[in-house]
């Protein structure tokens, strides 16, 4: 006699899985049987399974922690914009790419704060440094160099003290 299991699993996972199955030359039901006779026989899974939780706090914390070093990197491009009108482009796409991409990082933080006001507010100000930088005249890629106008220091500057100061706010 044979039983039938039905799964719900998501469609990405089960994608990556079917790829690797098809690969290794095995369908589902092979894998799923081999499963099932391995926990059977030794009365356990085949891995560890781990579960960790974070309190509302802790994630508030990851949250900030990674809003704070990208303040630290805005800060330290303002320091770049104030030497000189002129930036190597290579080097503001660097910064560029760094900031978007702890952006990205809190963005999906986000989704799992329960109070998210404040936090989208100083997220936000975050994307708005982003959208100035990515107004820079001669900004993006070929560039050599990327030429900061006295009005476009201004808005960096006036985005990067709303965010430094929704940031402590938030803290």
């Amino acid at each position: 006699m044979m039983a039938t299991i039905n799964v719900r699993i998501d469609d990405e996972i089960k994608m990556t899985a079917d790829e690797v199955l098809k690969n290794l030359d095995v369908s589902q039901t092979q894998a799923i049987t081999a499963f099932y006779q391995y926990i059977a026989e030794n009365k356990k899974l085949p891995f560890t399974a781990l579960m960790s939780f974070k309190t509302q706090d802790d994630l508030l914390k990851t949250f900030n922690d990674i809003l704070s070093e990208a303040l630290a990197i805005a800060l330290n491009l303002q320091v770049w914009i104030n030497k000189s009108d002129i930036i190597d482009g290579k080097i503001i796409q660097k910064y560029y790419r760094r900031l978007d991409s702890y952006y990205s990082s809190a963005k999906e933080q986000l989704n799992f704060l329960e109070s998210r006001t404040k936090a989208a507010q100083v997220l936000n100000a975050l994307n708005k440094i982003l959208t100035v930088i990515v107004d820079f005249s001669n900004f993006g890629y070929g560039y050599e160099q990327v030429k900061i106008s006295h009005p476009e220091k201004k808005e960096f500057e006036s985005s990067l003290f709303d965010f430094e100061n929704r940031l402590k706010d938030s803290l």
